[in-house]
């Protein structure tokens, strides 16, 4: 009878000891989510804002869940490791995407392609090691087809671009984009 008792005490301390642990567990996943879902911020402090196009509208906003910055800037990561560099040095008036994200910066809400986001931000200066990247100051991205492309902006001289093609990633970017609608306006 006594080992009974033993044993019964010893599962119950085993059992409020994984509860207590899964319960710790859960706090650090609540946590997680929480920092995944709260606007992301650069580590520099500098100001972000996200122009977005989408089905024929203009999305405009100072803030972005957390994952949505870190796709897109992973997808850039990538690109520099494995994407076709399409331009260097390209003139923002040669690509229309980049065109139609100005005249958007300047006040126009009228687009005629329904795909793409800019990521407007001061300059920003690569991490140490980083390969083939250089300063730049805004992205954008956008889909041609089933096709991905990123255009990278300058640091030096605002009127040129860097454009990387990613094959295959254009319907990734549009899914990227269209919860990133949905978070941020609710459609």
């Amino acid at each position: 009878m006594k080992k009974i008792g033993i044993i019964t005490l010893i599962c119950s301390f085993a059992l409020l000891l994984c509860a207590c642990t899964n319960n710790a567990t859960g706090a650090d996943m609540d946590d997680n989510i929480q920092n995944e879902l709260t606007a992301s911020e650069n580590t520099d402090e500098t100001s972000t804002a996200y122009k977005v196009s989408w089905q024929g509208e203009v999305f405009d906003s100072d803030w972005a869940p957390a994952g949505f910055y870190d796709s897109l800037n992973t997808l850039v990561w990538m690109a520099y490791r494995g994407g076709d560099i399409i331009a260097e040095d390209l003139s923002a008036d040669e690509d229309a995407y980049i065109a139609e994200s100005i005249q958007v910066l300047e006040g126009s809400d009228e687009v005629e392609h329904d795909v793409w986001v800019r990521i407007v931000q001061e300059a920003v200066e690569p991490e140490s090691g980083s390969i083939g990247q250089s300063a730049h100051k805004d992205y954008i991205f956008y889909r041609q087809g089933e096709d991905a492309y990123i255009g990278i902006q300058s640091a030096e001289n605002n009127e040129l671009w860097t454009i990387i093609k990613m094959d295959d990633y254009g319907d990734w970017l549009e899914k990227e984009i269209r919860i990133y609608i949905r978070m941020t306006t609710g459609l």
